[in-house]
């Protein structure tokens, strides 16, 4: 199971994702504009960021993966859980995490994560 990839493919239809645990990644989309001095038009855009701060399963995640891979929905959580402990791991070991799709994590001198999309 590559999480990353449910979480990408999330991403375009909802605005949070949610990973029980971990965190949440939120999209913003910001309107197409015009720059005057170049002389460019900028289509829109989706901007990703993380926040450590949404841990609380919404069950969107699990929903998807239960559905996709024809699971239960327990057994999909405990995917989910088994990925997650997988990358806190990384995390604690090397500092660092690279989520294809998505970004790259980073833990600081402060031991914060930091994410970089």
């Amino acid at each position: 199971m590559r999480l990353e990839v449910y979480i990408s493919d999330l991403l375009y239809r909802y605005p949070c994702v949610i990973i029980p645990g971990f965190g949440g990644f939120i999209t913003e989309v910001s309107s197409a504009y015009f720059d005057e001095k170049l002389g460019v038009f900028y289509p829109p855009q989706k901007e990703i960021r993380f926040t450590s701060q949404l841990k609380t399963n919404d069950g969107i995640l699990a929903n998807e993966i239960s559905i996709q891979e024809n699971i239960s929905h327990e057994k999909a959580n405990l995917k989910i859980e088994k990925h997650v402990l997988s990358w806190q791991n990384s995390l604690e070991i090397e500092k660092k995490l690279i989520i294809e799709k998505l970004g790259n994590f980073y833990k600081n001198n402060e031991n914060n994560l930091l994410f970089e999309p």
